[in-house]
């Protein structure tokens, strides 16, 4: 009878670590599946951010070279403004008043 007991007892710890280690397999899955699509929603929200900004800075050159190419003048003074200036800076400012 004893034996029968052992046995039992025997089977019925083999089926729960059985049922746990099925267990923690499945969350170590759905953790790596969540893990991998929370760093592809952050990497394409990243990617947006970066097109914008590239665009909006496509944008602010595109108008500089349509003011400067409508007026050949505004262009000259600025060529010849820019080579007094020590400083890039300078010539960041004076595109911003044109603008």
């Amino acid at each position: 009878m004893l034996t029968f007991r052992i046995a039992i007892t025997a089977a019925v710890i083999a089926f729960i670590t059985a049922l746990t280690a099925s267990l923690v397999f499945t969350e170590l899955g759905t953790f790596h599946a969540v893990a991998r699509a929370a760093a592809s929603a952050a990497m394409d929200a990243a990617s947006a951010s970066t097109l914008s900004r590239l665009g909006a800075e496509v944008s602010r050159l595109s108008s500089v070279v349509d003011v400067l190419s409508s007026n050949p003048s505004l262009a000259d003074s600025l060529y010849a403004h820019g080579k007094s200036l020590r400083q890039v800076g300078d010539v960041v400012d004076l595109l911003r008043k044109i603008l």
